[in-house]
């Protein structure tokens, strides 16, 4: 992410000497260096992803972390190729390259705050992968780098997709899986008021998740006929209830 981020040359410095001391053939130190620093860059994202999967219970973070490990195993088989040695260490969340490890302890503290926050974490996270590929590629003549860099970058390029996508539709009901449209299911209350289903509740300024697109007003047991679920406003339209609100398995509007 030293392109998109700002982060400066010192990146790339951090992976030059494992890039110069091996013996990569047919690679220049930059290359070398290049593909030692797009493997972590790619395990920061597996990292994330599998947390933030772990703390939503999200499906688009699930089907993304297991895409991010195939691209690892992409640029593992250019370190075997090259005779370079990986400096990636194997433990979750850990990077030796200070920027990255920064930048993971950074994003996965956003992330951790809402279910939109992660969705942005997302974003945020291919569109700098997408700059530092680019870069690669135009630092490069090798024919089997560009060919494994042109995969990873189509490849962020659908995961990009895939999260401004969630965070337009504003529908936890295609993220989350299991248990039934509107829940997240697995004992976890949605964020941000999304999803009421099989009893469990899903809180948000005092609303209720209620189902696909929809939200309890615990408030004056009121129900909102349609509302977006990622992101249900205090203020959305409302119906008049003539039945004290309830979900179908059982769950309670707010304080009842």
């Amino acid at each position: 992410m030293k392109s998109y981020l700002a982060l400066g040359s010192s990146c790339l410095a951090a992976v030059l000497v494992s890039a110069a001391t091996s013996p990569a053939l047919a690679l220049t130190p930059t290359e070398g260096a290049s593909v030692l620093y797009m493997k972590q860059e790619e395990k920061m994202a597996r990292d994330l992803y599998q947390a933030l999967a772990l703390r939503w219970d999200l499906t688009v973070f699930k089907n993304i972390a297991a895409s991010e490990q195939r691209h690892m195993s992409a640029i593992d088989n250019l370190i075997v190729a090259y005779g370079l040695t990986d400096s990636a260490p194997s433990e979750a969340g850990k990077f030796t390259i200070p920027e990255l490890q920064t930048l993971h302890d950074q994003l996965l503290a956003q992330g951790g705050q809402s279910i939109e926050a992660a969705l942005r974490v997302g974003v945020l996270v291919e569109e700098a992968d997408i700059a530092d590929l680019k870069e690669a590629i135009g630092a490069t003549t090798e024919p089997m780098i560009l060919r494994v860099y042109g995969n990873l970058l189509r490849g962020s390029g659908n995961h990009l997709v895939a999260f401004h996508t969630a965070l337009e539709s504003g529908d936890t009901s295609t993220l989350c899986p299991g248990q039934g449209q509107g829940s997240c299911g697995n004992g976890k209350a949605c964020a941000n008021g999304s999803g009421a289903g099989n009893g469990r509740q899903g809180m948000r300024q005092g609303n209720q998740g209620r189902g696909a697109n929809g939200c309890m007003k615990g408030a004056n047991g009121t129900q909102a006929a349609s509302c977006n679920a990622l992101n249900c406003p205090s203020a959305c339209p409302s119906a008049p209830s003539t039945t004290p609100p309830t979900t179908a398995n059982g769950g309670r509007r707010n304080g009842r």
